[in-house]
């Protein structure tokens, strides 16, 4: 059977394929930070909540981090967004890993500067259907069940529910919706729904594997927006300039030194490039169509 596949390039997703190449762009009033260099720099990602996840997961890291940044860097474990929104702003942390969603979120409460971002090899969502569906565009799934993941997922609802609506497909009456977090597959597998929408890796990773041929990609979005390093806008303009040229420079050894444990498997492939505010005005927009807040 000839798998049909669709790429949507709409107005709420086009700007996600327009990446601007500089690396420092950020306002004046952002990037002023403390006169005095820190004796220390303390990471944290928002994605890992405790000291020892941390320390398995960027123990490579942050040694080589140490190396660039000439002081020493220490782990600062966060338990969600909202505390490392909280501990930026109170200067109990000066470098956040985040994701799209979560940048956003913490971008909102207050001032912080991208240092670089992480372009992953493989980050775009793709809506799936079983072999002999009969649908072959987006339109095509009205009156469907459609599984996602989790409130405010940049692949696995965000994206996903932009798609829908740019197929001229209304979110709350064409379709139904059910957000099924880690049940979402085998509901796509046990035919609990007609589709999924989620990061190709679920794709590659979960529903080829376990059910080769029985499956196909209906749509697939543009490349998903980077995730990004961020630095607490007290930081000083020389330190996060420093960061972010060393980090660019030393990019390959650096993402070595991230991937070495083992730990952090999506970024496997992937890169560090520069990043700007801007590169996530199309996730912003997209979240207002929703209606979606960015702390949800």
């Amino acid at each position: 059977m000839t798998h049909h596949r669709q790429s949507y390039t709409p107005f709420l997703l086009a700007a996600l394929l327009m990446w601007v190449a500089v690396g420092c762009g950020e306002n004046a009033s952002e990037q002023q930070g403390d006169a005095a260099e820190p004796a220390v720099l303390r990471f944290a990602d928002t994605g890992i909540e405790g000291m020892e996840e941390m320390r398995l997961a960027f123990g490579p890291f942050v040694e080589r981090m140490q190396e660039l940044a000439g002081v020493p860097v220490e782990f600062f474990p966060v338990s969600n967004r909202t505390v490392a929104a909280t501990a930026l702003q109170h200067g109990q942390v000066d470098i956040v890993l985040a994701g799209p969603t979560e940048y956003l979120f913490i971008r909102s409460k207050q001032s912080v500067v991208p240092i670089v971002g992480i372009e992953r090899a493989q980050y775009f969502t793709v809506f799936i259907v079983p072999a002999d569906s009969p649908a072959q565009t987006l339109a095509d799934l009205k009156g469907k069940s459609i599984a996602l993941k989790d409130t405010g997922s940049t692949s696995g609802h965000v994206v996903p529910s932009g798609m829908l609506m740019e197929a001229g497909l209304d979110i709350e009456r064409d379709v139904t919706i059910q957000m099924l977090g880690n049940a979402r597959v085998e509901a796509l597998l046990n035919g609990e729904v007609d589709a999924l929408a989620d990061g190709i890796r679920v794709w590659e990773e979960q529903v080829q594997k376990r059910a080769p041929g029985k499956f196909r990609i209906l749509a697939q979005s543009p490349p998903l927006p980077r995730d990004v390093m961020i630095a607490r806008a007290g930081l000083p303009l020389p330190v996060v300039d420093r960061l972010r040229s060393r980090m660019l420079e030393d990019g390959d050894q650096l993402m070595e030194a991230m991937l070495s444990p083992r730990q952090r498997e999506k970024y496997r492939g992937a890169r560090f490039v520069p990043v700007v505010d801007s590169d996530y005005d199309a996730m912003r927009r997209t979240h207002e169509a929703l209606g979606l807040p960015f702390d949800q």
